[in-house]
């Protein structure tokens, strides 16, 4: 899964950090990943998987934003 913002890959997670189950996908964050994106720019989504037949997959591009961090820095 890879995360970006103004066209530059911000957060990248491997298959090793990606849970799956039927058609759901999961990507666990941690506050250091989310303290990296800024708030009021559009961010990209894209999820790249291998098939267990070998086919590689790739997402639409899902785009979306955050809209404000009340309390910024680490917790």
């Amino acid at each position: 899964m890879t995360i970006s913002q103004n066209q530059r890959v911000i957060i990248d997670k491997g298959m090793d950090e990606i849970q799956t189950q039927g058609k759901q996908i999961r990507v666990r964050l941690s506050q250091q990943d989310t303290l990296k994106l800024r708030e009021n720019i559009p961010l990209q989504i894209q999820v790249r998987v291998k098939t267990e037949t070998g086919d590689a997959l790739a997402s639409e591009i899902i785009s979306t934003g955050i809209g404000g961090i009340l309390k910024d820095g680490e917790i």
